[in-house]
C-alpha cells in the first residue's frame, strides 16, 4: 500500500479546506445577493451610477469578487442630466473580497459598463458621464472600466452626430479625488478615423490635462469642416489646445498646424500657423488673435514675398468680426465669421476700388462683387461693377494645381471712355494662369485663349474676334479720335502673342460696304503686326468696283491720334488721304491734331490740291471728287 509523505498530506489538507471555504463564501454570497431585498438595492445603485431608473431582470455571482447585473432596463433620466442612456448590455460590481464576505456592497471598487450606448447633450463630452459615474464614489478609490461602447455627441452644425463607438474607456479614481484615464476609440458619424485620449483630471472634470492622438481621421460632408487626413497630436486642456503636430489635408492641400490656443472656453488668445510646403508654391499663414484685447494680427508668406496685416477681431456669441485690418499696399478690410455655419465675408477697401467676397469654409465657392472707379490698369482707364464667381475644379490627383472655374458677369464696364455692354463669359483660373478664357459683349465681340504666369512676366495667347460690328456706331476709339463718316461692318481678330505688357500684336479684319469720310467703297482690308504701341501695316488695301487704294503706315496707340501715321494711296501712289488730319479744324496744324487722350477733339479733315498743306518728300497728292470737308 502506497504512503503519502507528510508535505503532500498537507498540500491536499490546505486545497480541502480551501474548496470547503469558496463553496462556503460562494453559499454565502449567493444567498446574499439572492433575495428580492438585494435586487431592489443593485437596482438602486444601478440607477444612482446611471442617473436613471433601472430595472434588471436578473444578477449573477461571477468568482472571485464580481456581481454582474443583466437585462437592464432604463426608463426616462433625470430632468437637467447632460447625457441620456439609451442603452446597457451589462453593469458589473467588483468588490474587495474582504468586503464581499462582508456583504458590504455599497461601495465597488470597480464598475463595468458593457456595451452602453449614450446619447450626450449639447455641448457636453463623454467626460460628463464619466464624472456621474464616480460622483457616488468620491472617498474611497474606484475603478471605472467601460467596453465596446457608445457616445452620441450632437454635432454644433445641424441635426447631425459624432459618433465615438467600440469605446474602450478605462479610469482610476485615487484617494486624493484625481482621475488618470485613458479612451480609444473609432470614429463615426460627421466624422471618420481612430482617436486616442491619455491623461489625468479632477473628478468634476473642471481641471484636466489631456493628450488627444488623432489617426487618419476625416471631416465627411455633413460636418462642414473641410479636412480630411488629418493625424498628430495635441494637447487639451481646460484652459488651452496645443498642436504638438497636427497634418492633414484641407480641400486636399497638404498643410500643417502649429499653435496654441489659450482660454478656449471664454476669450480666447489664439497664436497660429497653418503652411502648406509640400509644392511649387509653398503659402504659410500666420494668425495672432486676442479677443480679450480684441486684438488682431499675422502675415501671409507666398511666393517669396510676406504681406502683414493688422487690426480688430470681436467675438460676438458665434460670430467673429473684424471690423478694420490694415492690409499692404493701402488695402483696408473688414468681415466676419459665423462659427455655427462656416460662412464668411470679407471686404476689401482701397481708394475708388471695392472688392467684396463671400464663402464657406466647407466649400471652395466664392462669389465676389467688385467695382472699380477710374482705376488705372494695364495703362487703361477703368470704370466697372461686376460680379464674378469662382468654384473649385475637380482635381485627378493632389498634385495637379488647385484651379477655379470662373464665370463673369458685369452691370457695366467703361475702359477708357468705351463702354463694354453686356460684358462676361468665362474661364479657368490657377496658379498657372488663365485658361480657356471665353469672354465676350456687345452680341460681336469674342476673346477666347489663355494667359499663363510664367517667368517673371505672364505671357498671353489671346484672340479677339468681332463679326459684324457696325462702325458708325462708335464716336471715338478708347478717347481717340476717328474720322468723320466712317461706316461700313467691321469683321476679323486680333492676336496677341507673348508678355503681357508688350505683346506681339497681329491683325486681320475686313470692312464690308464702308465708307471714310467721301470715299466710299466696297470692302477694305486691315492687316498689322507689331509690339505696342507701333503696329505697322502691310499687304492693307481698299477696294471700290475695279479700283484697289492701297494702306500704308502703321497705327501708333503713343500717340492722341492713333492714325497719325497713316496713308491711303490711290492708283500710281497718289495721296489722296492722311491720318494725320484726323481731329484737325479748318486752320489748324498737324501738331494741333495730336492731342491728349483727356482733351475734347473735334473730328475732322480738310482734303484737296491747293489748301496749303505742304507735299511729303516723294508723295503727289489728288482730290478726290470737289473739295469737302468733314
Amino acid at each position: 500500500m502506497k504512503r503519502f509523505r507528510p508535505g503532500t498530506a498537507i498540500l491536499l489538507l490546505v486545497f480541502g479546506l480551501g474548496l470547503l471555504v469558496s463553496a462556503a463564501g460562494y453559499g454565502f454570497i449567493q444567498t446574499q445577493i439572492g433575495g428580492a431585498d438585494f435586487k431592489s438595492f443593485a437596482e438602486s445603485r444601478a440607477g444612482e451610477i446611471l442617473k436613471t431608473k433601472v430595472k434588471i431582470r436578473g444578477l449573477r455571482y461571477l468568482p472571485p469578487a464580481q456581481i454582474a447585473l443583466w437585462g437592464l432596463e432604463t426608463t426616462a433620466p433625470e430632468p437637467e442630466l447632460p447625457f441620456s442612456i439609451l442603452e446597457v448590455g451589462k453593469l458589473s460590481f467588483g468588490y474587495g473580497l474582504f468586503n464581499l464576505l462582508r456583504g458590504n456592497f455599497k461601495v465597488p471598487s470597480r464598475i463595468l459598463l458593457d456595451s452602453p450606448r449614450v446619447r450626450l447633450e449639447r455641448g457636453q463630452s463623454p467626460f460628463s458621464f464619466v464624472h456621474s459615474t464616480f460622483s457616488g464614489a468620491q472617498t474611497t478609490p474606484v475603478k471605472l472600466e467601460i467596453r465596446n461602447g457608445e457616445f452620441r455627441i450632437p454635432w454644433p452644425n445641424g441635426e447631425k452626430e459624432l459618433l465615438l463607438t467600440e469605446v474602450d474607456f478605462k479610469a482610476k479614481l485615487d484617494v486624493r479625488g484625481q482621475i488618470r484615464l485613458r479612451l480609444n476609440s473609432r470614429l463615426a458619424g460627421v466624422m471618420e478615423g481612430e482617436v486616442k485620449i491619455r491623461g489625468s483630471s479632477d473628478l468634476r472634470f473642471q481641471h484636466y490635462q489631456l493628450e488627444v492622438l488623432l489617426k487618419n481621421v476625416n471631416f465627411l460632408a455633413d460636418s462642414g469642416i473641410p479636412i480630411k487626413a488629418m493625424n498628430g497630436r495635441f494637447s487639451l486642456s481646460d484652459t488651452s489646445i496645443e498642436s504638438l503636430g497636427l497634418t492633414g489635408l484641407f480641400h486636399d492641400w497638404e498643410v500643417s498646424w502649429i499653435g496654441k490656443v489659450d482660454q478656449w472656453q471664454t476669450k480666447p488668445r489664439i497664436s497660429l500657423e497653418v503652411g502648406q510646403e509640400k509644392t511649387r508654391t509653398p503659402v504659410r499663414l500666420s494668425v495672432n488673435a486676442d479677443f480679450e484685447k480684441n486684438r488682431l494680427a499675422g502675415s501671409l508668406a507666398w511666393r517669396g514675398q510676406v504681406y502683414p496685416f493688422e487690426g480688430i477681431a470681436l467675438r460676438e456669441g458665434k460670430v467673429v468680426r473684424f471690423p478694420a485690418v490694415a492690409l499692404p499696399h493701402q488695402y483696408a478690410a473688414n468681415g466676419e465669421m459665423d462659427l455655427a455655419t462656416g460662412n464668411y465675408s470679407l471686404q476689401l477697401d482701397r481708394e475708388r476700388r471695392r472688392i467684396e467676397i463671400r464663402s464657406n469654409v466647407s466649400r471652395l465657392k466664392f462669389e465676389t462683387h467688385f467695382e472699380l472707379d477710374h482705376v488705372s490698369v494695364a495703362n487703361l482707364d477703368w470704370v466697372i461693377s461686376a460680379k464674378l464667381t469662382l468654384e473649385a475644379l475637380t482635381r485627378s490627383s493632389r498634385r495637379q494645381a488647385l484651379g477655379y472655374k470662373a464665370s463673369l458677369r458685369t452691370d457695366y464696364l467703361v475702359i477708357e471712355t468705351e463702354p463694354l455692354e453686356d460684358f462676361g463669359g468665362n474661364f479657368e483660373l490657377s496658379s498657372e494662369g488663365l485658361e480657356n478664357i471665353d469672354l465676350h459683349w456687345g452680341g460681336v465681340f469674342h476673346l477666347g485663349g489663355r494667359v499663363l504666369f510664367k517667368g517673371t512676366e505672364p505671357r498671353t495667347d489671346l484672340v479677339l474676334r468681332v463679326k459684324g460690328f457696325p462702325l458708325a456706331s462708335i464716336q471715338d476709339f478708347a478717347g481717340r479720335p476717328i474720322p468723320r463718316n466712317l461706316s461700313g461692318n467691321l469683321e476679323g481678330k486680333l492676336k496677341l502673342r507673348g508678355e503681357l505688357n508688350r505683346p506681339d500684336v497681329e491683325g486681320y479684319f475686313t470692312i464690308e460696304e464702308g465708307t471714310l469720310d467721301k470715299l466710299d467703297f466696297d470692302q477694305a482690308i486691315l492687316q498689322f503686326q507689331g509690339f505696342p504701341p507701333y503696329l505697322k501695316l502691310y499687304d492693307s488695301k481698299i477696294l471700290r468696283g475695279r479700283n484697289t487704294f492701297k494702306l500704308t503706315g502703321a497705327i501708333n496707340l503713343a500717340l492722341g491720334n492713333v492714325f497719325h501715321g497713316i496713308r491711303i494711296k490711290g492708283p500710281d501712289h497718289l495721296v489722296i488721304w492722311k491720318g494725320m488730319s484726323v481731329g484737325w479744324k479748318a486752320g489748324e496744324s498737324a501738331v494741333e491734331g495730336e492731342k491728349p487722350l483727356s482733351s475734347q477733339v473735334a473730328v475732322g479733315f480738310e482734303m484737296g490740291a491747293g489748301e496749303g498743306k505742304e507735299k511729303e518728300q516723294g508723295e503727289s497728292h489728288a482730290l478726290v471728287g470737289p473739295k469737302f470737308k468733314f
